[in-house]
């Protein structure tokens, strides 16, 4: 029944406060999602998987999950509302879907709904606290509606290592010991007062452990969201950097004096991870720097930081807001290297710039500028064309996941120099392709193959995210063309008749266009089966939380 707009259980009367009641107002803004990829891109492949979500504004329809749940390119995604007996379904569309953390805001049509009743869950970064007790709730094992307890037991673990090239960065996670399991991605990690407090997004196979992301980024992306923007500004320095406790800093050389002062002595700012009762227990370490970037030359892998702008600095949270807002502007580090306190001024850069927006659709393949993730997570320069999918033509000698260097000797640095490449090779001709396999120790060096281009499979096709549109429609041209076609949209309309000749499964805004069409004497799916697994931490295996196939 409905009360005050809120959802309450007749059958279960529960006291005020407790379990029962919190979870009788927030399970009904839970909803169980399905995604459909329906192009390879970045590190994920084509294909269907489910994961969860959670309504965090119903007047304005919006919902929170996981990044990789919802994907990066092409999809379509269907919301379940399964606290609800009616459990009514309603499309979603990407709102905003962050560069780096593993965070993602979707947009639904409230007024679509006639039995659900209004319910939303309201963020609390700052409510996360080591021993606080937990329930998560989601579609875990797709199971629709799971309520999980956990406790809270770390807040400043690094990101856990994922099996794919995507890896979360310069962020905190949360160690609690929920048992989560695949389909729980994006699920709200609650308090006792019905507030969400963190994301959840991972777990270790083989133990309780999940890892949750804490929401300090995603409430400020949120109120953006709210006020009508599509893109906010995140900072980035190109340098990834890793939590590092107090003896492991001494013995790089940070002086005692410092921890004891500046950390452990000073009043630590309101609004991030660390307070009176869990001070810090570390320091921010590089780990890696994005190879030809200015952080590659200025900072060296074991500087600890010390300063941001003249300020101590042990918080990522204060780390990700100090650059967020400084996106364009140079701001001062100083770092203890070797004993030695260094100073080093670098530009904050947009996350935003350093991520693909275009891709080319060639036989079945998909072709894109290489991701910032691929490139920091394997060593090499920001530069390339990423193949997110072979296709048939390239698949006769060039493997998914590869990077074009080159085709018939002219460089490929850039989407745009790989399409004028294309253009110039005729049809039913061989021409040459360099190419290096960034994961593989036996191919990081250019290897050289012929391949024969073959147009029949598909019109050859350059789309691009619309950066105005608010439901990031994807627009595209033909490249035989190379004129851009007006009122073509991710969410499918007619096509021009200078096109007439492409089928809707060639297209990724049809509604016929599905994972099979992506065949290829290589296909991308058997080659990275179980990619949304987390990777191997020391011994542990870890995995994420989201589970393929159709959801039940």
């Amino acid at each position: 029944m409905a009360n005050n707009g809120r959802y309450s259980n007749p059958q279960s009367p529960a006291q005020e406060g407790s379990w029962q009641a919190i979870l009788d107002q927030v399970v009904p803004a839970v909803v169980a999602l399905q995604v459909t990829a329906v192009r390879s891109f970045q590190d994920d492949c084509a294909g269907a998987h489910g994961g969860t979500g959670f309504v965090v504004d119903w007047d304005k329809g919006l919902m929170l999950t996981n990044r990789h749940v919802c994907t990066c390119g092409p999809e379509r995604t269907t919301a379940t509302f399964v606290g609800c007996p009616a459990m009514e379904e309603v499309s979603c569309s990407i709102a905003y879907v962050d560069p780096v953390h593993d965070f993602a805001i979707l947009k639904f049509d409230p007024e679509q709904l006639r039995q659900t009743p209004k319910a939303e869950i309201a963020l609390d970064p700052t409510g996360c606290r080591v021993g606080e007790e937990v329930r998560v709730v989601g579609n875990d094992s797709l199971e629709k509606l799971q309520i999980l307890s956990g406790t809270v037991a770390r807040i400043d673990r690094n990101p856990p290592d994922l099996a794919g090239d995507y890896h979360d960065e310069n962020t905190f996670y949360v160690l609690a010991s929920s048992g989560t399991r695949g389909g729980s991605s994006g699920s709200p990690v609650l308090n006792r007062q019905g507030r969400a407090i963190a994301l959840n997004a991972a777990a270790m196979d083989g133990t309780m452990h999940a890892f949750y992301l804490p929401l300090h980024r995603v409430a400020r992306v949120l109120e953006a969201v709210r006020a009508g923007k599509t893109r906010v500004p995140r900072g980035t320095l190109c340098a990834q950097l890793a939590y590092t406790s107090f003896p492991e800093v001494l013995r790089l050389g940070v002086a005692q004096s410092f921890i004891a002062k500046s950390v452990l002595g000073r009043e630590l700012p309101q609004g991030g991870t660390f307070s009176k009762a869990t001070p810090p227990g570390g320091m921010l370490q590089v780990r890696r720097c994005m190879k030809g970037t200015p952080a590659s030359e200025a900072l060296q892998v074991g500087d600890v930081l010390l300063e941001l702008n003249g300020q101590p600095c042990v918080d990522f949270v204060l780390w990700d807001a100090e650059l967020d807002a400084s996106v364009g502007e140079k701001v001062n580090l100083a770092v203890c290297r070797g004993g030695e306190r260094v100073e080093v001024q670098l530009t904050v850069q947009d996350q935003h710039d350093l991520i693909p927006h275009d891709f080319i659709d060639l036989a079945f393949g998909i072709f894109h500028n290489v991701p910032y993730q691929t490139a920091q997570k394997h060593h090499i320069p920001l530069k390339g064309i990423y193949v997110a999918h072979a296709g048939f033509v390239f698949g006769e000698s060039v493997t998914s996941d590869a990077v074009i260097l080159e085709l018939n000797g002219t460089p490929c640095d850039d989407l745009h120099a790989f399409e004028s490449a294309l253009q110039q090779i005729p049809n039913k001709e061989y021409f040459s392709v360099g190419w290096m396999l960034p994961k593989s120790n036996m191919e990081r060096n250019m290897c050289m193959s012929e391949v024969k281009m073959l147009r029949h499979w598909s019109t050859c096709r350059a789309w691009s995210l619309d950066p105005v549109c608010d439901t990031r429609s994807w627009t595209w041209r033909s490249l035989r063309e190379g004129t851009k076609m007006e009122g073509v949209e991710e969410q499918g309309q007619e096509q021009h008749a200078e096109d007439a000749d492409a089928t809707p499964e060639q297209t990724p805004d049809s509604q016929a266009s599905r994972p099979e069409v992506e065949a290829s004497p290589k296909k991308k799916g058997e080659e990275k089966q179980g990619r949304r697994s987390l990777g191997r931490s020391g011994a542990f295996s870890l995995r994420s939380h989201l589970s393929h196939g159709p959801a039940v």
